[in-house]
């Protein structure tokens, strides 16, 4: 089983932390329907070397867009050696023809049930060459293989998701493709996401749904359930599922202490026009003021390049982000998927540029703006990111913070992603990621100052963290463990 790695986090230079963040949680999934006779090992290229030396029966492989170069150079060399190779995930989905080219077996949309399916199939000599139509349920699905994962390459390896898909549709959304023709969402039995957060050692928990909070009543029972764990953890919503309820609260009193929040836009005309209807009519600021009301982080992110965007939209939105007092932000340059409603669209109107697939990682431009030209939109998201993270930026942006810790762990905080790469680098090269955990507990736990029901790891939750303890801790990690490149 192996993830290919994303084009961009190849790029020359210090490697971002991002890329080291989360094990193959998908991949791990599918292991766990083997038998237990099986040999099975996994490899993820964002962390390590791959072994393209062996000689196995069966290769799989999870495809993103901008992985699928990659993808088809090693799928090619497996098949020329007689391997069956197995191509599955968002990009595969959109273009299954083209996946086919280099794969013995294509599955389209989620794996459960058709995975199970191809196995037998396999074992019995004649797999199809394409899956879809799985069972959409994650009720009864054995436990992930996490045995198989290598918890010292990444800094949240106890990420988990409880759900699947999204409530939501937007245009630009890549994963309502992989969910067409069955339910878009469903969640796992309240019962069985405690029992596996229960089996996982330490304290963070990084919940890496699309929406968290996309079912209330599982939302508030999973939260509910949490209380008492001493975890903190980190998780996704929307702009209305901030606001809505009491679902805030109970996160955070389960111990959330960062979110996730796709404000995409201060445009209501581009919300509308990308069906983004979670989000209109609702009061951003309130958003941020209950997060923080409630010690929670806000992680916003923002798409450049929508159809209502001008040459202003950049310095507008960075400077409303840095005034509002949000922690850490992702911009994305709008890029139109295959497979998604925007690509249909935006193709019709003759605005694709190329199908370049390595340039399709929100950071280039791959189709003709309406108010923008690529070059501007390109420079002006560059720009966003810089702007955001100068130091002064941080400093101003986290004297919006009422206390002075808090001040001091939003520097921390957001210092770290932007401006320790040299140190995350190293850490990453010498498969000691996972020894700046402690230094994430610490700082998410301190966050906001609000005890938390017990503590599973004896960190306290009023620990206050400066940046230059955080970078302390980070350089100490460096020097331990296995010195080998």
């Amino acid at each position: 089983m192996i993830l290919p790695a994303l084009l961009e986090a190849t790029d020359p230079g210090f490697r971002p932390i991002k890329y080291a963040l989360f094990p193959p949680l998908g991949l791990a999934s599918l292991a766990s329907y083997l038998s237990p006779d099986d040999e099975v090992t996994l490899q993820d290229e964002h962390v390590q070397r791959l072994d393209l030396d062996d000689d196995p029966d069966l290769v799989v492989m999870s495809v993103y867009i901008t992985s699928a170069r990659r993808a088809y150079q090693i799928a090619d060399r497996y098949r020329a050696r007689g391997a069956h190779v197995a191509l599955g995930g968002l990009h595969v989905t959109a273009l299954p023809d083209e996946a086919a080219q280099h794969a013995d077996t294509v599955f389209i949309g989620p794996g459960e049930g058709i995975w199970q399916q191809f196995l037998a199939d396999l074992r019995a000599g004649c797999p199809r060459p394409r899956y879809a139509g799985g069972l959409r349920t994650l009720i009864g699905v054995p436990p992930v293989r996490r045995e198989l994962i290598d918890r010292a390459r990444y800094l949240c390896p106890n990420s988990i998701v409880v759900s699947r898909g999204c409530p939501h549709h937007c245009d630009f959304c890549y994963k309502d493709a992989f969910y067409e023709g069955g339910r878009s969402f469903y969640t796992q039995a309240v019962d069985d996401a405690l029992e596996e957060i229960g089996r996982l050692p330490g304290r963070h928990v990084y919940f890496l749904d699309d929406h968290l909070f996309g079912n209330p009543r599982f939302a508030r029972e999973l939260f509910s359930g949490m209380r008492g764990m001493g975890r903190v953890f980190q998780g996704a919503s929307t702009v209305n599922a901030v606001l809505r309820g009491d679902l805030i609260e109970r996160a955070a009193e389960a111990g959330m202490r960062s979110v996730f929040v796709g404000f995409e836009t201060l445009d209501p005309g581009n919300l509308a026009a990308h069906g983004k209807r979670q989000n209109l009519a609702h009061d951003y600021d309130a958003v941020i003021r209950r997060a923080h009301d409630n010690g929670v982080m806000i992680n916003g992110s923002f798409v450049f390049g929508l159809d209502e965007d001008g040459p202003d939209v950049f310095d507008r939105t960075v400077e409303w982000a840095i005034s509002r007092g949000v922690e850490t932000a992702t911009f994305h340059i709008m890029t139109p998927y295959p497979g998604t409603a925007l690509h249909r669209r935006v193709k019709a109107d003759g605005r694709i540029l190329h199908d370049d697939w390595n340039r399709y990682d929100t950071r280039h431009v791959v189709y003709q703006p309406k108010h923008l030209s690529p070059g501007q939109l390109e420079r002006g998201y560059a720009r966003a990111y810089r702007e955001f993270y100068r130091w002064r930026a941080v400093w101003r942006s986290s004297s919006r913070q009422p206390t002075l810790p808090q001040r001091a762990r939003h520097l921390a905080y957001a210092g770290a992603w932007k401006h320790f790469e040299p140190v995350w680098d190293v850490l990453i090269r010498s498969r000691r990621v996972n020894a700046a955990l402690p230094l994430l507990e610490a700082t998410l736990a301190a966050f906001g100052g609000r005890p938390s029901a017990g503590s599973a790891s004896g960190v306290r939750d009023d620990v206050h963290l400066a940046p230059a303890d955080a970078l302390e801790l980070v350089l100490a990690a460096v020097g331990e463990g296995d010195p080998r490149p």
